[in-house]
């Protein structure tokens, strides 16, 4: 005879085994996708970076040229 404690016991264990495998798989998924933000990030905050270099150089020349008039 088969002890119903026991049973609903290891039913629940079942349970929580396979929800922390979705769990799993779905915490893997957002690994991969915040992956890949955080290359879409680092390749945006590069293109800032040569855009702000580029401004900086631009102004700089232009001062140096006195070609340089301010916004009216």
């Amino acid at each position: 005879m088969n002890d119903p404690h026991q049973e609903r016991q290891n039913a629940l264990l079942d349970r929580i085994v396979a929800n922390a495998k979705a769990l799993n798989g779905s915490l893997g998924k957002l690994n991969d996708r915040l992956e890949d933000v955080n290359t879409e990030m680092n390749d945006i905050s590069n293109h800032a970076k040569f855009w702000s270099a580029y401004r900086s150089s631009t102004q700089i020349y232009l001062e140096a040229t006195k070609s340089f008039s301010p916004p009216k």
